[in-house]
């Protein structure tokens, strides 16, 4: 499923009490460029994105809601977003090392809360396995997990016919990661990105980049044993309806982990945060208190 993705690609509205700036800025982490968003004032939160998406993907009321209580940063991978040619050592464990050492580059975070989604839960768990004494708390969002490999979907056929706009690249996208998802909602789920109007997939080296670090971490043994050893509280998010991962083999995979809240959601698709914006923002909000 994810593999044919990258072929193609090179809910309540929630209103915030106040008008949440944010900014666009780059940084350096391990000798290489990255680029975040940064917005809100609190406690730190640190927002993962998923395969084949940038941080401009994300829901806006989501991550709007997340900033009425916390400064939220929208953290974007090595090569992705940003106006360099070098697509970066894309592995899950380097996408972990770079977003932890930007957590620590962040200096009010200590003991920072990561909030993975689809592969971002990977490189969340990684980072959660690598840095166990620091991290805490995580959030997983639909996330890969150990040996759970993306399952094939009936709209893969429309792989066989030219998707010729960018708007039919935005409706398959949607499709797979929504639940009940038909055209006519197009309008209305575009407006509810951070940053529609913005770069929303990376390019085609980084996606194939991608599907090989994540076959590569979900095979390895070495991921489940780390899972089974952390002592990270983590808040699990699993869709009823994903129609990305196996929702079954997600839930037995996070039951592995010693200490873990799972939360289900019915009539949500891979992308809860894009489909049930607010109860998944009030469910972070509430567990990292």
């Amino acid at each position: 499923m994810f593999k044919k993705l990258l072929l193609i690609i090179g809910f309540c509205y929630y209103i915030p009490a106040f008008a949440v700036d944010w900014l666009s800025y780059t940084i350096n982490i391990n000798q290489h460029q990255l680029h975040y968003y940064q917005g809100g004032k609190g406690s730190p939160v640190f927002l993962l994105t998923g395969y084949a998406t940038t941080s401009n993907f994300w829901s806006k009321p989501f991550v709007e809601c997340l900033a009425s209580n916390h400064t939220v940063y929208l953290l974007d991978y090595w090569g992705v977003n940003i106006d360099d040619d070098t697509p970066g050592n894309v592995s899950i464990q380097a996408m972990a090392d770079d977003s932890y050492q930007f957590a620590k580059a962040m200096k009010e975070a200590n003991n920072p809360v990561f909030i993975g989604w689809s592969m971002g839960g990977a490189v969340t768990q990684q980072i959660s396995f690598s840095y166990d004494d620091d991290i805490k708390q995580a959030v997983l969002i639909s996330p890969l997990t150990m040996n759970n490999q993306p399952i094939a979907n009936e709209s893969d056929e429309a792989l066989e016919h030219p998707l010729t706009s960018y708007n039919d690249i935005l409706n398959y996208v949607f499709d797979n990661n929504l639940y009940s998802y038909n055209k006519k909602q197009l309008t209305k789920y575009k407006r509810k990105l951070f940053k529609a109007n913005e770069q929303l997939f990376p390019d085609e080296e980084i996606t194939e980049n991608q599907v090989t670090a994540m076959n590569d971490w979900t095979s390895s043994p070495v991921t489940l044993r780390a899972a089974k050893k952390s002592d990270t509280e983590y808040l699990v998010f699993i869709s009823n309806q994903d129609k990305m991962l196996t929702p079954n083999k997600t839930l037995s995979d996070t039951k592995l982990f010693k200490h873990s809240k799972i939360v289900k959601f019915d009539g949500s698709g891979h992308d809860i945060t894009l489909q049930d914006p607010i109860d998944s923002c009030k469910q972070i909000e509430e567990f990292i208190k």
